[in-house]
């Protein structure tokens, strides 16, 4: 028996936790969902490691380093305050450091695919689902680019516009 928790009064996430307790049931692994309010579970549960399954939201950045708070050793819990199950391993704390400080994007890249070989490695979060974003607009617009980061879809609407006729 595992428990599974996330905000309480959100429909959304309580009906993945219900899919997710369905599913684990089937290969006998028994789901006790409970959830909390947003203040305990983001400000007690989650950063005191006090959950087996959680479901929430991490919102990327169109920047590689936005990530660091969240696979960093957890050591070092001013810069790490996202890593919630308190993750370590100096070998990625090294190669995130190094890929920060680095003014060359392609060094950079080759650091923070580095890093993320030895998280996959590790397996140190298993997540379960992205979220699919859908977003759609009419053909007589222009300079429109889907940005899946948290910059969102209204990221370059200074450069959006009507096509000539």
């Amino acid at each position: 028996t595992l428990s599974l928790s996330t905000t309480s009064g959100e429909p959304l996430r309580q009906s993945e936790e219900e899919i997710v307790q369905s599913d684990l049931q089937k290969i006998g692994v028994k789901i006790q969902i409970q959830n909390y309010d947003a203040a305990t579970f983001f400000g007690t549960n989650l950063p005191k490691g006090e959950f087996a399954l959680a479901i929430f939201a991490w919102v990327d950045t169109i920047y590689p380093s936005g990530n660091e708070s969240i696979y960093c050793s957890y050591t070092n819990s001013a810069n790490c305050g996202e890593n919630w199950n308190h993750y370590a391993n100096p070998q990625v704390d090294s190669l995130l450091t190094q890929a920060v400080s680095t003014i060359d994007p392609g060094a950079a890249a080759k650091l923070y695919n580095q890093a993320d070989k030895l998280l996959w490695a590790d397996m140190d979060t298993l997540p379960f689902f992205q979220r699919p974003i859908q977003v759609a607009w009419d053909k007589t617009l222009q300079n429109i680019v889907v940005n899946t980061s948290d910059q969102g879809i209204t990221w370059n609407a200074g450069l959006w516009g009507f096509k000539a006729s």
